[in-house]
């Protein structure tokens, strides 16, 4: 049975509305209609909270439903048969204020959902103004969105959806459009014929970034990752393993989509995992550096890093960047790392190379479907006092520094053993001294 929140109360004060806020909860195998655990109207705010196994089969959300139906807008008036007192002023009857718009808002944070399962949102179904951030969504399902359905506006951060799936529907883990309950049943070619060039001013809106989409599925669907037909962003996000028929990660039939400065697994172009009128360009891409790249008597920070674009133009972290915590692991030859594994954060993952044999070698960080390398040079010979400065150093066939940026040249061999030049020093010095014999 679902928990149900009502405003009914707030409607007829318009500027006291209900907030509802549930924390630290578990919902565990409940069934409804509408909201398999939680039917909402109001505004609500859900923290920390475990969804399992929640079924609204032939409705809305089968973990949440959030329907403030036109809560955010203003009440119409109430009706009257009679026409209105004219007001006591010899100015003119000033017309009767509007009753005020009210904000009502979800937001829903740091939750889980596994196996929830409806018609429209396996997980969620949003109607209003609804804020998801830093939640997971796992193995729900749906025929439209398979974690979360919205046909209004949807914002979402930092949230991962992994293994989600829609069976002959759309949006393996998100479908963003309006009600097809209200509609006839339709199939690709009609989708794409009546319901492209969603105007912007009617919505829905969907917003993400910072999140993950791996291995989600539209089973002879579209979208395995996401669907949508109306306005729909998504920057800065990790974007692997999804399928489809059409569109493997992204379908969309509506206005143009911009689903730029993803990582998409690899740094090839990403344009096959679309399908309709979306802009993938640029892509983020995989680096490495070495730091040193000659190691002397010691080891070479190397460093995943994906803040540049296909454009090679930097990111700074603090304005967008990928989810923490990507796996990444290190590999090289002739030497060892430590760690051999990582997670990616602020964009970039460290490692520290030992090398165990003198000369060049390579060394390789990995991230989902992608490996790039770089040389390293080992020559433990160096002394400690010379600076060496990534990617500046010239080498002779010798692995002698020749020049660098920041580089103390060190006093090059002449072959002259120490002994031999205290032994001439000394004959100059006795032929000064000691007079020869007549």
């Amino acid at each position: 049975m679902a928990m149900v929140v009502n405003a009914a109360a707030a409607k007829k004060e318009t500027t006291n509305v209900i907030t509802t806020s549930i924390t630290n909860c578990t919902f565990s195998y409940n069934a409804a209609e509408d909201g398999g655990a939680i039917l909402s109207d109001s505004t609500i705010i859900i923290n920390n909270c475990t969804f399992t196994g929640n079924t609204a089969s032939n409705g809305d959300g089968g973990a949440i439903a959030y329907e403030p139906e036109a809560s955010n807008a203003p009440s119409a008036p109430a009706k009257s048969t009679a026409p209105a007192a004219p007001a006591k002023s010899s100015a003119p009857a000033a017309a009767a204020a509007a009753p005020m718009a009210v904000s009502i808002n979800a937001f829903v944070t740091s939750c889980k959902f596994k196996d929830n399962t409806a018609l429209y949102g396996g997980s969620i179904a949003n109607e209003g103004n609804m804020t998801i951030s830093n939640c997971i969504f796992t193995t729900n399902t749906a025929k439209y969105g398979g974690a979360i359905f919205s046909d209004n506006e949807l914002n979402i951060t930092g949230c991962t959806f992994e293994s989600n799936n829609v069976s002959n529907g759309y949006g393996g883990a998100i479908y963003n459009g309006l009600y097809q309950k209200e509609k006839a049943a339709l199939t690709s070619k009609f989708l794409v014929a009546n319901l492209s060039k969603v105007s912007s001013d009617v919505g829905p809106y969907l917003t993400i970034t910072e999140s993950s989409f791996v291995n989600n599925n539209a089973i002879n669907g579209d979208g395995g990752a996401i669907a949508t037909t109306g306005d729909a962003n998504i920057n800065f996000s990790r974007i692997i393993g999804n399928t489809a028929i059409n569109g493997s990660a992204i379908f969309n039939s509506g206005d143009l989509m911009d689903a730029s400065l993803n990582w998409w697994g690899s740094n090839m172009d990403p344009s096959s995992n679309v399908f309709g009128n979306v802009t993938v360009t640029p892509w983020l891409i995989l680096n490495i550096t070495a730091n040193p790249n000659i190691i002397k008597n010691g080891a070479s920070q190397v460093t995943a890093v994906l803040l540049y674009d296909s454009n090679g133009t930097y990111h700074d972290p603090a304005n967008g960047k990928l989810p923490d915590g990507i796996p990444v692991t290190f590999t090289g030859s002739n030497g060892t790392f430590n760690p051999t594994t990582g997670i990616l954060v602020d964009g970039q993952a460290k490692s520290l190379f030992t090398a165990n044999t003198k000369g060049v070698t390579s060394v390789s960080t990995t991230i989902d479907n992608q490996t790039v390398s770089i040389a390293v040079t080992a020559d433990p010979t160096l002394t400690n006092d010379t600076n060496v400065t990534n990617d500046t150093n010239l080498i002779n066939s010798n692995s002698n520094f020749i020049k660098t940026s920041n580089t103390t040249i060190p006093m090059q061999h002449t072959g002259l053993p120490i002994a031999g030049l205290i032994l001439a020093i000394l004959t100059v010095i006795g032929g000064t001294i000691i007079p020869r014999k007549k």
